[in-house]
């Protein structure tokens, strides 16, 4: 059995006019929603990063993501 792998994505522009607790919000309602979804919240000294992390099965969903937060 091939051990598992996780993909990462981080949302810095996204978030660039976000206060921690839309952040926190966010990711909490998207965690209840998607239960294999992994959120992190960095604090950086000029943003906030939110870094989200998915199972191998689940990078399709991360790459639309990506896509879709890139415009």
């Amino acid at each position: 059995m091939a051990p598992s792998v996780s993909h990462r994505i981080d949302l810095n522009s996204a978030l660039a006019d976000a206060d921690i607790v839309s952040v926190i919000s966010l990711a909490q309602r998207e965690a209840v929603c998607c239960a294999f979804f992994s959120f992190a919240i960095e604090i950086r000294a000029d943003r906030l990063v939110l870094a989200i992390e998915v199972p191998n099965d689940a990078v399709e969903i991360l790459d639309r993501l990506d896509h879709s937060t890139a415009r």
